[in-house]
């Protein structure tokens, strides 16, 4: 993912209250949706599935309605792993989590 990609994405994810981390998540969401996913696998972990901390973090925290600790997750997510947030394995899990805020 492009840093000024990453930037832009960072940016947004800045909540006053649960109601505008809510309306973050989702619009996150959304920029997410728009962008196009790596084509080429993306690897500097020991673990491939080393990814799956933040999304069980992001479900937990979205099921508990959680919002501002969900847009701090997606926050350090995006500072630390913007790389791979646009990889298949990540994306395709990572969507339908944001989803749930969505759908309340």
């Amino acid at each position: 993912m492009g840093d000024k990609i990453a930037t832009e994405l960072i940016d947004m994810l800045n909540a006053k209250d649960e109601a505008d981390a809510e309306n973050l998540i989702i619009d996150f969401m959304h920029c997410l949706k728009k962008m196009d996913m790596d084509k080429k696998y993306k690897s500097d972990r020991i673990l491939h599935l080393g990814y799956v901390p933040y999304l069980v973090g992001l479900a937990e925290e979205i099921q508990q309605k959680n919002y501002k600790k969900v847009v701090d997750r997606l926050n350090h997510m995006m500072i630390e792993d913007a790389d791979y947030v646009m990889q298949p394995r990540f994306y395709f899990n990572l969507i339908p989590i944001l989803e749930k805020v969505e759908k309340g």
